[in-house]
């Protein structure tokens, strides 16, 4: 086979050769915001995992950065990108590499990160071979290296102010961190600077130190109410960022960051809205419905009602989420008789819906809603959900803060399933049974034909296990018809196989 093919194994790892600049940034001064290529050669071509790409860690004068990748997967030769940022300083010999990692910073498990290029991608790269903590010199000499100034550098100004926070409407306690990005990585020091909102109150500074984004974290409170949270101007400075005269936010120049929000001069904002649009209402959320999903009964002998053993689901629904915390909460349910209590409890696995509370109300022996259809109980000394010891309904936040109002609106007309849909309770009286007759033909019957019995009782039955009426049939053995049908109704069928 030697003679006809040219057929090389090589099951070694690739590892890296060389590391340069690009040959088109050889020599180059680079300033603040200019960009350059570095190009990573290998002993083998090589494939990137593009949803995961690589990054190549630096040390430009005495700063760490990054470099991302850009091109080359498929090839012996990966290109990677590094964009300078202000503070960066750093003469031809003094820009050195260190390290390949993962976007998300694990600079240990690089498996997968760079691979053989082959059919089942399986072989990893040697990512260690020729790489140092400390860093390795990128140039051989000033001539092959980049110098990098940005002491000239324009001012650091704000870019955006967003938030992470979805649109809707919040109450108090809820945890809202707005980003306030600016064009270059900032620095500061002594008092903790906080951002002015249009509430009154104001967000103060949670992280983002030495990054281009300062994080500034606000927790709702009942004294916040807005239609849009929005940044404000304090029209002394035109910024929404307000910092004390001990405080001072410098770019990594040490240049004080011009922090305006707006430009008076011209009289136009510098930073956009907040979006999305956040509401903040810290009124309690309120009761807006109470409903079930049971429909009419079908048991309608004498009528349509429910009796002992019924289960019925009952919905609050509050005008926004709400959180409960304990579980010890019920419905006052307007039924009467009986000893047990006439209530629906909380029930919660069922209650999956931010806005709902499930509650599950059991007929109990006596209880009746006297001819109308199930209501709650609203009476001018209650009309409000039960609450037990430790249990609290709370708007849905951050930090549960505000008591929801347990106030229950007025019972509905036509009771909680509505006027074509009533839902009667009556467990008075026992069935009993009012008449036995039977449906087959009078005439002469014989071995193995059938009769069916038919059984008439006072209210609507239902049959649980097997059921049999024992006969009367001149022999000396008696005879047994066995249940057929009628659970469900007021008739119970039987059928009696006359024997031998």
């Amino acid at each position: 086979m030697a003679d006809n093919h040219n057929i090389v194994i090589d099951g070694e790892r690739p590892h890296m050769l060389s590391i340069s600049f690009d040959e088109s940034d050889q020599g180059n001064i680079f300033a603040g915001g200019d960009t350059m290529t570095i190009l990573v050669q290998f002993s083998a071509p090589v494939v990137v995992n593009e949803s995961h790409p690589p990054i190549l860690g630096l040390i430009v004068g005495a700063n760490e950065r990054w470099a991302t990748y850009s091109s080359g997967s498929g090839s012996s030769t990966l290109g990677f990108s590094y964009k300078v940022v202000v503070g960066d300083s750093s003469m031809p010999l003094e820009f050195h590499y260190r390290r390949f990692c993962h976007k998300d910073g694990d600079c240990v498990d690089t498996k997968g990160l760079i691979v053989r290029q082959s059919t089942t991608l399986e072989l990893d790269a040697d990512l260690s071979t020729g790489f140092r903590e400390g860093g390795v010199q990128i140039a051989a000499s000033s001539e092959t290296g980049v110098t990098i100034d940005t002491s000239h550098a324009p001012a650091t100004t704000v870019v955006s102010v967003t938030t992470s926070k979805s649109a809707g409407t919040y109450g108090a306690g809820e945890i809202i961190d707005i980003q306030v990005k600016f064009t270059d990585q900032v620095f500061f020091s002594g008092a903790i600077p906080t951002l002015l909102l249009n509430t009154g109150n104001s967000a103060i500074y949670y992280e983002g130190q030495e990054t281009d984004v300062l994080i500034f974290r606000h927790v709702s409170s009942e004294t916040d109410s807005t239609s849009k949270l929005d940044w404000a101007l304090d029209l002394a400075t035109n910024s929404a960022i307000s910092c004390t005269s001990t405080c001072i936010i410098e770019n990594a120049n040490g240049i004080v960051v011009d922090s305006r929000f707006r430009d008076p001069g011209n009289n136009i904002d510098l930073a956009e809205p907040l979006e999305p649009t956040i509401a903040l209402d810290p009124s309690p959320p309120q009761i807006v419905s109470v409903t079930t999903d049971k429909m009419i009964s079908p048991y309608c002998h004498l009528s349509c009602s429910y009796t002992v053993g019924e289960e019925i689901n009952v919905f609050i629904s509050f005008d926004r989420p709400v959180i409960l915390q304990g579980n010890d909460v019920f419905l006052a349910m307007d039924v009467e008789g009986g000893i047990e209590n006439n209530r629906a409890v909380y029930v919660p696995s069922e209650s999956s819906a931010e806005n709902d509370l499930v509650f599950l109300y059991t007929v109990g022996h006596g209880h009746s809603s006297n001819g109308n259809s199930l209501n709650y109980l609203c009476s001018e000394s209650l009309c409000s959900i039960q609450l037990g010891q430790s249990t609290e309904v709370k708007g849905a936040a951050s930090i549960p803060t505000t008591d929801a109002d347990l106030t229950l609106p007025p019972c509905p007309e036509h009771g909680l399933s509505g006027e074509l849909n009533p839902i009667l309770i009556d467990t008075s009286g026992q069935p009993k049974v009012v008449g036995v007759s039977s449906t087959t033909p009078d005439g002469i019957y014989s071995a193995g034909d059938t009769i069916e019995i038919s059984m008439q009782f006072s209210r609507t039955v239902v049959v649980s296990g097997d059921p049999f009426l024992t006969l009367v049939v001149g022999t000396p053995m008696a005879g047994t018809a066995t249940y057929k049908e009628g659970s469900g109704t007021s008739t119970l069928i039987f059928e009696y196989e006359v024997g031998l």
